[in-house]
This record gives structure tokens, sequence and C-alpha cells, in this order.
């Protein structure tokens, strides 16, 4: 089971039952291994072999790969109200892996939403989830 003590006062709030339609960007960035916003450049998408996106849920850790769309050099996916009711109430969290420049594998993960009961109270958010890849130094 995962740990409920995170900071959730950024996240999305997703109401426990609703389909909510998320935007991923990959960007890359000279700074290091980042997740969050950042000034780096888009990586598109179709460059990117093996392309997952895992949403793993917060009570016992178990993950499901949700239908993936092309929106440019985004791709968009949904939190589904079906895998909501199953999983439950708590922090979602996304993985992404990928293979980039020949055969080095890449894995980012975030928190993604926090979902809540049915009527709780929720704002619009702009809902882009931004991984930011650093290239590895050479040393």
């Amino acid at each position: 089971m995962q740990c409920c003590n995170k900071d959730t006062s950024a996240l999305p709030r997703v109401r426990r039952g609703n389909d909510h339609p998320f935007t991923l960007v990959i960007r890359s960035s000279p700074e290091g291994y980042e997740l969050g916003e950042g000034k780096g450049e888009h990586l598109n998408p179709e460059e990117l072999k093996g392309l997952r996106v895992t949403i793993y849920e917060p009570n016992f850790g178990w993950g499901f790969e949700p239908e993936l769309r092309r929106l440019g050099n985004a791709l968009g996916f949904e939190l589904s109200a079906e895998q909501t009711k199953r999983f439950g109430l708590g922090v979602y969290e996304a993985e992404v892996s990928f293979v980039l420049h020949g055969d080095e594998e890449h894995t980012l993960r975030r928190p993604l939403c926090l979902v809540v009961k049915e009527d709780a109270e929720v704002e619009r958010h702009n809902n882009t989830l931004v991984l930011e890849l650093a290239p590895i130094a050479k040393g």
C-alpha cells in the first residue's frame, strides 16, 4: 500500500465516477531529470519507441494502461469513471516509459491527480502533465 502523506494541494482534483481527460507532454531539458513545467523542447511521441503510459492507483499500486491519442507533440488519455469507481479515492500516479536514441530506456513517474468523493468540490485545471527528460551526463 502506498503512503498517503503526499502534498496534494497542487494536484488536479477529480471526482470519483467521472471521466477526466489529461494531456501528456514530454520535454528534453538541460537541467537534469525533472518532472514538471519547464523550458525544454517537446519530444515528438512518434520518435519515442516502446512508449507506454501506466496509471497506478492509490490503494494497492496496481497499474493500468489508458488508451492514448496523439495530439501533435502531446498525448491525450483519460482517467475513466469506471477506473475511479474500481480503484477508489487517493493519489493516482502516471508513469511513462520509452526508448530514445537507440536502446536507452527512460522511465518518468509523477503524481497525476487526487481522486475525491463524488460530491467533493473541484476546480477546473489545465490538466497537462509535463515530464522533462535531460540528457545523461557523460563522465
